[in-house]
């Protein structure tokens, strides 16, 4: 015997033009942003939560149990998209650039900001977010932060918008 019946429902997969409005509104100085990206719109959600949403040029859109609309998804597939760029053009291993971005940023307390640490201090998602707020579109921006309410908003950070137009216009 069933005390209640189960309803199945499927989960809201992302809006596939909603992602493709978010990537047309990106707009990196006049810059042009030369990267091959790959963005898989999963059916259903992941069954391991990963890191991140973005492994190297692909991004994974999980499908959620309430239906995104068209700001969420510009919020989630520009930050993605910033970890993209992050990933050809500001790569781990340049250790050098890597702190310029950190010191325009006053992040460099390596005990707070480190990979390991909580997810809005990672320094890649704080990049991920700047690029977001800088470089998308007004929808990407809707919520008028950033994941790390600590952190000025980029706008405030003098240079650092110049910084990120500089990564992909000198490659």
């Amino acid at each position: 015997r069933l005390a209640a019946i189960p309803q199945l429902r499927l989960a809201h997969a992302f809006d596939l033009e909603h992602v493709a409005s978010a990537l047309r509104e990106i707009e990196v100085g006049g810059a042009p942003v030369e990267i091959e990206v790959e963005i898989y719109i999963l059916p259903l959600p992941r069954r391991f939560l990963l890191s991140s949403s973005t492994v190297g040029t692909t991004i994974f859109l999980s499908p959620g149990v309430f239906e995104p609309g068209y700001e969420l998804t510009a919020y989630t597939v520009t930050h993605e998209f910033g970890h993209c760029v992050q990933e050809d053009y500001l790569p781990e291993g340049d250790a050098g650039r890597w702190n310029e971005y950190m010191s325009l940023r006053d992040i460099l307390d390596e005990d707070k900001f480190r990979p390991t640490a909580a997810h809005a201090d990672r320094p890649r998602e704080i990049f991920a977010e700047d690029f977001r707020f800088l470089f998308g579109g007004e929808a990407a921006r809707y919520s008028g932060t950033i994941e790390n309410p600590e952190l000025p908003l980029p706008t405030e950070v003098r240079g650092l918008d110049e910084f990120i137009v500089s990564l992909v216009s000198t490659v």
